[in-house]
């Protein structure tokens, strides 16, 4: 048996929460000197621990916040380079289709308004990529995005 890190209860090994309290229990519960650590085969333990940090990864500017603050976690980190570069590669897009829109729509209005409405169906496809990283992040998998998966901006 482990003991709540909030109350002292005594708790399942495999506790999330205290049933007492209900505190939540990390991976580092304080447990009785020599019990035994139970952790499920074939689950990566830092992929658990840090899925929130990989989720937020693939939020726009919210990648920052793994990346500096989850170095110790290379399942983060890992998510956190991806999304930066995502988040970076949709800057790029946004600001390229801005100016090419504002052209057209400087020579020929009525076109210009078609090109734009053409290149915002575009955000489609970084919405995707988002929903993709996310549901790899919150899997527990180091999976590369398709299609982009190869592009590096940001490298760790």
């Amino acid at each position: 048996m482990a003991y709540c890190m909030q109350c002292g209860a005594e708790i399942a090994d495999d506790a999330r929460f205290c049933p007492s309290c209900g505190a939540f229990q990390s991976s580092q519960a304080a447990r009785p000197q020599g019990a035994p650590v139970h952790r499920v085969p074939g689950v990566d333990q830092d992929a658990e621990d840090n899925k929130l940090m990989a989720l937020l990864s693939y939020l726009g500017p919210l990648a920052f916040v793994p990346y500096f603050v989850a170095k110790q976690s290379p399942f983060a980190q890992f998510h956190a380079v991806r999304g930066l570069n995502l988040f970076l590669l949709e800057a790029a897009y946004g600001v390229a289709t801005s100016v090419v829109a504002w052209l057209f729509k400087l020579v020929l209005f009525r076109l210009g308004l078609v090109v734009d409405f053409l290149f915002r169906l575009g955000w489609l496809f970084f919405l995707a990529m988002s929903i993709i990283g996310i549901v790899y992040a919150c899997n527990g998998e180091k999976k590369e995005l398709p299609l982009i998966g190869t592009l590096r901006f940001i490298r760790k």
